[in-house]
């Protein structure tokens, strides 16, 4: 019987895992209310017009996007980033 993947790993491979598991989590969840809720609430701060509150509903959902893609990309100083070898 072959071993899982897993089981050669080090233990605090298997916590940034998680972690960047329940970060990602919260990204989407965070992205699919604002689906919900984007004309309502662009309408409580005063944009009223259609075109406006799609142009800024999409400028804001790209923002999101970009900011997940940033997010996600490692950094060489930070402890979840790919050791300098």
């Amino acid at each position: 019987m072959t071993k899982p993947p897993w089981r050669g790993t080090k233990p605090p491979y298997h916590l940034t895992v998680l972690v960047a598991g329940l970060g990602y989590f919260v990204d989407l969840f965070d992205i699919t209310l604002f689906g919900v809720v984007r004309a309502a609430s662009l309408r409580d701060i005063g944009i009223t017009s259609p075109e406006e509150v799609l142009s800024k509903g999409i400028l804001i959902y790209n923002c999101q996007m970009v900011g997940m893609m940033v997010g996600g990309l490692p950094h060489e100083n930070t402890a979840g980033g790919f050791p300098a070898e």
